[in-house]
Parts: C-alpha cells; sequence; structure tokens
C-alpha cells in the first residue's frame, strides 16, 4: 500500500500552508482578540477581515520566497517552525524575541527532547510530511524539456537565429 500522495500545483499548496498557519499558529492572537474586543458582529466582521488580510499578506509573501525547487524546503522549514514557535507560546505563555532565541539556540539535545510532545508534531511533521511527499512542486525536466522542444519546434522557423530568447519568450506567451 502507498503511503498517501497528494499531487497539487505549488499555488495551492501555498494557499493551503498559509491557511493551516492562521488557523493553527495564531489561537493565542485571536484568543487574545476575542478577550480585547468582545464578539458580536461588528468585531466578528473585524475579526474576519484581519484573518483575511493576514492570509493574504502569507500567501503573497510565501508566492514571492517559493520558486520552482525551493517551494517544498521553505514551505517545509516555515511549517516547523512555526509549529514549535506556536506550541511553545501557547503552552508555556512566553514572546519569541532575541533572548528566546538565544535561548533556543543554546539549548541541548536532552531538553530539547524533553520538550517535544504529540501537539508539536501533529502540527509540524504531519503537514510537512504531506508537502514532502506532494510530487508537483516544480516543472519536471520532462515537462521543462517538453516545453523547450514544443517551444523551439513552433516558434523557431528555419533561417531564424536560434539565439533569439525574445522570440522563444513571446512564443511561450502566445496563445
Amino acid at each position: 500500500m502507498q503511503f498517501l500522495r497528494i499531487e497539487t500545483t505549488p499555488s495551492i499548496t501555498i494557499l493551503l500552508t498559509a491557511v493551516f498557519l492562521l488557523l493553527t499558529g495564531n489561537l493565542t492572537f485571536f484568543s487574545n482578540f476575542v478577550e480585547a474586543y468582545p464578539l458580536d458582529f461588528k468585531n466578528g466582521l473585524y475579526m474576519l477581515s484581519v484573518a483575511i488580510l493576514s492570509g493574504c499578506i502569507n500567501v503573497v509573501l510565501l508566492s514571492l520566497l517559493c520558486y520552482r525547487y525551493t517551494t517544498k524546503v521553505i514551505l517545509i522549514a516555515l511549517l516547523l517552525i512555526s509549529a514549535a514557535t506556536a506550541y511553545f507560546m501557547d503552552t508555556y505563555h512566553v514572546i519569541f524575541d532575541g533572548t528566546m532565541i538565544d535561548n533556543v539556540v543554546r539549548t541541548d539535545v536532552a531538553e530539547s527532547i524533553a520538550l517535544l510532545s504529540f501537539k508539536l508534531l501533529l502540527l509540524g511533521v504531519l503537514p510537512s510530511a504531506l508537502i514532502f511527499k506532494d510530487g508537483n512542486h516544480a516543472l519536471d525536466s520532462q515537462t521543462s524539456d517538453h516545453l523547450q522542444i514544443e517551444t523551439h519546434g513552433y516558434c523557431n522557423r528555419p533561417g531564424d537565429d536560434d539565439d533569439s530568447h525574445i522570440r522563444q519568450f513571446l512564443c511561450i506567451l502566445r496563445p
């Protein structure tokens, strides 16, 4: 039996990761938000707009950072780091600043293993494993070769200059 294999486009994976981070990494933020602004219709719309804006900013930033072969690496690293920080912020009520990051770097292996929990593994490792198993995060070499052969055959006519990169680029854009 093959492990669960999900194939999506990089854009969908970035969108799903941003939504996952919004829902799981900001529980303390949203609980403090509801505490500060009692939940009624007006404040509910405000909270919804903050959530949507935060999600959109995440999607835009991830889209700028994730390119071709870096998508999996960046998303997996982000999921693991955000799961760890959200877990410790929610469990131990700490704020991550420069001093806390210095403490994290100075922590030894025994102390790190003692701090691991099922929740931390569930929120970080499971989504990271799903992204790792996803097969469509970069153009395969086969697809890339196919595109090059197709554009060369379609755009370059006999006698044309083969080094015309602008022509090849415009050919890709041509419907």
